[in-house]
């Protein structure tokens, strides 16, 4: 029918390894939570707009997928999939990525939400989908405002996201060089990113959600 002909695909793309569960003092929620979010109100809007919905999230390995469909009982169930992730493991962008990139129907809207951290490199790589006319590609950088600006503190505890080395440091001492070094690395994200044509934005957990919802909904209708 001409209805089916003119509704998109949807997919969310959750990056849910160890890293997203980092939360600061000055947010709500750590990142997977705030993703999640996020993930819930443009599956909610793509639902209302006809829209199949369809969600993969994963670590080290799959942890959910829920292949395209719409309507509310569907919908629920990627609500109860969101809702019951955790973050651990590590990122396997590789086999996540493959595994979707070989099976994404005609025309689709993928929306990725991750925080990017050392894939600068490999994600674009793993995005060159969006290069075709077919597909749009949104990803949504989520960010705890502790990685944008080291939090205020006399000593500073590192240690590692997925690991269990420590070191102990003195914020002054490193502050300049973690904001040159965070800066560099959303610089080179954002140009690998534009080369392969995927639209990007970077978020901090404590904003509120609406400004993400109306790029949302700006791709969503570029689409049709």
């Amino acid at each position: 029918s001409f209805h089916e002909d003119t509704n998109l695909t949807c997919y969310l793309v959750v990056d849910a390894s160890a890293s997203m569960g980092y939360k600061g003092t000055r947010s709500a929620c750590d990142k997977l939570r705030y993703a999640c979010m996020l993930a819930a109100c443009f599956a909610y809007v793509a639902n209302r707009q006809g829209d199949r919905v369809g969600l993969l999230a994963y670590s080290d390995e799959v942890k959910e997928w829920v292949q395209p469909r719409s309507g509310s009982a569907h919908l629920n169930r990627v609500f109860t999939s969101l809702a019951g992730l955790k973050a651990e493991g590590s990122n396997d962008h590789a086999v996540a990525w493959d595994a979707l990139a070989g099976g994404l129907p005609g025309r689709c809207l993928v929306v990725f939400l991750s925080d990017f951290l050392e894939a600068e490199d490999e994600l674009p790589e793993r995005l060159r989908f969006a290069m075709s006319a077919r597909y749009e590609c949104l990803c949504l950088q989520t960010l705890d405002p502790d990685e944008f600006d080291l939090p205020n503190a006399e000593a500073l505890r590192f240690s590692e996201m997925e690991g269990t080395q420590e070191i102990s440091t003195s914020p002054p001492a490193i502050r300049e060089e973690y904001s040159a070094g965070m800066d560099g690395f959303l610089e080179r994200l954002m140009t690998n990113l534009s080369s392969v044509y995927a639209e990007f934005e970077s978020l901090s957990t404590d904003a509120p959600l609406g400004p993400a919802l109306h790029r949302f909904l700006g791709m969503r209708y570029s689409s049709l």
